[in-house]
């Protein structure tokens, strides 16, 4: 059995739901990086600084891009699922069945038409994840990613003056993606609720 503990940021209204309805709702965004899912930051050990941190700095974005009403929710929950539906990207053995499963697929395209181009990585991505999950039954993702939207990100400034995206190769945080049906989702709480006007911060 796996388990591990996340956190989920969204809207207040959201998080009210969530929590009334004891029940996580799959992304509706066309730009998800592993396939369709809810997404959460997962916690690396004891402290969940971190992990919360991450959650409100996503929050603060989405509410300046008006995606969503100014107040915001931050939720903590615990995973748990069966190993067989377990996908670790931490693992090196996935890793590598990750990118073989890729470039199959890669190759499969290209002989149909040699100038086939994906809009972008993350729809690239999600179309291997979402293989991955119809041949072996996988309802859990977890993988290492590199999360823009802290502050520090943006202070890292290099020589050649052009714009690096990402600013590192090391992934900064784990992410996972999570089907809302099939997994164990227990314990949702409210952690952190704040609400933002023009351009600072309230944390409630």
């Amino acid at each position: 059995m796996i388990r591990f503990k996340c956190f989920h940021g969204t809207s207040l209204e959201n998080g009210q739901s969530i929590i009334q309805e004891n029940h996580f709702r799959p992304s509706d965004t066309d730009s998800l990086r592993m396939g369709v899912g809810a997404y959460f930051f997962c916690q690396a050990g004891e402290d969940d600084t971190y992990p919360v941190r991450c959650a409100r700095e996503l929050e603060k974005y989405h509410i300046k891009q008006k995606k969503h009403p100014n107040q915001y929710a931050i939720l903590s929950c615990v995973v748990e699922c069966e190993d067989e539906e377990y996908l670790d990207l931490f693992n090196p053995e996935s890793l590598e069945y990750f990118h073989q499963m890729r470039y199959i697929m890669l190759n499969k395209s290209l002989a149909v038409d040699p100038e086939y181009k994906y809009h972008n990585a993350a729809v690239a991505d999600t179309q291997v994840f979402d293989t991955i999950r119809k041949l072996r039954s996988v309802s859990v993702i977890r993988c290492p990613q590199f999360f823009g939207m802290l502050e520090e990100e943006s202070r890292f400034r290099f020589d050649k003056g052009e714009r690096q995206f990402p600013k590192t190769y090391v992934p900064n945080v784990i992410m996972a993606c999570i089907d809302t049906n099939k997994p164990i989702i227990k314990d949702i709480k409210l952690v952190e609720k704040g609400e933002m006007f023009n351009g600072y911060e309230e944390f409630i």
